[in-house]
């Protein structure tokens, strides 16, 4: 069978997979391939960008919130498997997110006053709880198959980047309870320079 991206990097760079990082990662690329081809310029458009520019994108309507949230998931498509940087992934629940967004902004402009983080997507720690998915801390024992810490709800400041109009694409790794000045996790491993 032919390898992933994913798998064919890691075994280049000696990195071992961690449990469900492969399929995680064949289950990303299926949803932000279902959508289609994205459009062309995005990568320089997007590359570094500001919230005031992409504001300025959004206000031109260049991009909807949908795309702008699968080129970032296109991005940990292609290079989550080499720097660990993200170790849960939402996909479905960001696209929902930035489709609820969209058709808000169909029925009129984006309030960025009101929403300044309107279709911003973030990425948020492993220690700070987004409902629904996993709050890791980094830690293993926290991901043990039957036995995930799954948040039941938002943590305050997760809750307020939501408020504030942000999509929340996931929860990037980190040290174990942040317990340290290294970026190994026994959850996921090390993390390399993400950009």
């Amino acid at each position: 069978s032919r390898r992933t991206f994913v798998e064919a990097a890691a075994a280049a760079l000696s990195i071992p997979l961690l449990p469900g990082m492969a399929s995680a990662q064949r289950m990303l690329q299926r949803v932000t391939a279902q959508a289609g081809e994205l459009p062309r310029g995005i990568d320089d458009d997007l590359m570094g960008i500001t919230i005031a520019r992409l504001h300025a994108l959004y206000g031109r309507r260049a991009y909807s919130a949908t795309q702008v949230t699968r080129w970032y998931l296109d991005r940990i498509v292609r290079y989550n498997g080499v720097y660990r940087a993200v170790s849960f992934v939402n996909a479905k629940g960001a696209l929902a997110r930035a489709a609820e967004l969209d058709a808000a902004a169909g029925r009129g402009r984006p309030d960025f006053r009101a929403q300044p983080l309107w279709g911003v997507p973030i990425v948020i720690k492993a220690n700070t709880s987004v409902r629904g998915l996993v709050t890791s801390a980094g830690w293993w024992g926290y991901v043990l198959p039957g036995l995930e810490l799954v948040a039941p709800k938002d943590a305050l400041v997760a809750a307020k980047l939501r408020g504030a109009g942000s999509i929340i694409l996931g929860q990037t790794n980190m040290p174990d309870f942040a317990a340290s000045d290294t970026t190994f996790s026994t959850a996921y491993g090390r993390t390399g320079n993400a950009y």
